[in-house]
């Protein structure tokens, strides 16, 4: 299932430490590929007591800019970005270290969410628009707010550091990432990706029974059962197919050749008992670890089939990526039941051994859209017993 347009991470999503330490290991990542020629290095901060830094980028040893990262919701106005510039400036006017070389300083700003407007217009002609705000005064009442908001600008209440400010502000150079930029540079580094973002994919049933067919034979490799071939099936059949009907005892799962009836009819009844218990938690552990099986072999191909080559590169919908488990589980597992019941019952206990795949499919979709549905609403009535993590996503979705 394939929609139109580029899939977006969910970057506001995470922490602001999470979105932090995302930013500085995409950074770090691609300064290690020299894909930031003016950069060599990049630290990531305490993050307490930044002073306007939550990445400081280094040239050679030297301090040659910063990365400011805001995780919002909403989109980053005109004056979110000038107040912040503002800041950062008065914290280097008392500490010089901060800004050793305003000639050549990069002020990256990233951000989860996007920029509006004005916004756009600042970070794109900064020279020129940067001069307006400063000729219009409105810097002038950022600097007053700062002061009174910071202790640490208190030396500046008599006597404030407006053209040095002003200064600053002309030399700098202003960058700016929206989500559409981090998610273009995420997913080109998988491994990132995968390590902040739990990946859900999808694969066709098809694909996923020739994985697990291969999986199985792989593993008759390793343990030394395998699939019974024809050959195998004429050797079996040589071997049972001559003792008669009254050696032959159906117990429903299982079937006793070279026993006499009259030996199983004679047995005292504990012993069948038994029997019977044994074969049956024989067949009830081969069930479990079978589906176990299954279920592991469904995540493993989803992932490799669908994260990594579908979603990934944005060609297919989260939502889809949602289908396909139980998809696959409800087409897969049910199996397991086909080997133990009459024709019959396994139709009237699985029906959906009779619907179409885009049945199945579309049941399943109006299923989590339900849910979806009873989520916004605030009704979490469809999932277990909460958990500390459950708790987590219920606040969020709040």
């Amino acid at each position: 299932m394939l929609d139109a347009g580029i899939t977006i991470l969910p970057l506001s999503s995470l922490s602001d430490r999470e979105f932090e330490l995302l930013i500085y290991t995409l950074l770090k990542e691609e300064i290690s590929q020299s894909e930031h020629g003016e950069f060599t290095d990049i630290a990531l901060m305490q993050g307490v007591g930044e002073r306007g830094r939550d990445c400081v980028l280094y040239c050679n040893g030297c301090v040659a800019g910063l990365i400011q990262c805001k995780k919002y919701q909403k989109r980053v106005t005109r004056p979110d970005i000038i107040r912040e510039l503002v800041k950062f400036i008065m914290f280097a006017i008392l500490d010089p270290d901060l800004m050793p070389n305003d000639q050549k300083f990069n002020y990256i700003m990233c951000v989860s969410s996007d920029f509006n407007e004005p916004a756009n217009k600042l970070i794109h002609s900064f020279a020129e628009e940067i001069n307006k705000e400063i000729i219009s005064s409105k810097i002038s009442s950022y600097i007053d707010q700062l002061i009174e908001s910071y202790e640490s600008f208190g030396v500046f209440t008599k006597c404030p550091p407006v053209s040095e400010i002003y200064s600053a502000l002309r030399k700098m150079r202003l960058r700016s990432h929206n989500a559409v930029d981090l998610t273009y540079r995420i997913t080109k580094k998988p491994e990132i990706l995968k390590a902040f973002f739990n990946l859900k994919p999808i694969i066709s049933v098809e694909d996923n029974e020739r994985a697990i067919k291969t999986a199985l034979s792989d593993f008759a490799k390793e343990t030394g059962i395998k699939y019974l071939t024809d050959d195998d099936l004429k050797i079996l059949q040589a071997r049972i197919g001559n003792i008669p009907d009254s050696k032959r005892m159906n117990l429903g799962w299982v079937d006793l050749f070279g026993y006499p009836i009259d030996f199983i009819n004679r047995t005292k009844d504990g012993l069948l008992k038994e029997l019977l218990l044994s074969l049956s938690d024989l067949k009830l552990k081969l069930n479990k670890g079978f589906i176990d099986f299954i279920i592991e072999e469904i995540n493993r191909n989803i992932l490799d089939k669908i994260t990594q080559k579908l979603l990934i590169c944005g060609e297919v919908h989260p939502f889809s990526v949602q289908l396909a488990f139980p998809y696959l589980a409800r087409r897969n597992l049910k199996k397991v039941l086909k080997n133990n019941l009459p024709r019959e019952l396994y139709t009237e206990y699985n029906p959906d051994s009779v619907k179409s795949s885009d049945q199945v499919i579309n049941e399943i979709r109006d299923y989590l859209l339900n849910i979806a549905d009873n989520v916004i609403n605030g009704d979490f009535s469809d999932f277990s017993e909460p958990s500390e993590l459950f708790e987590f996503k219920v606040n969020l979705a709040k």
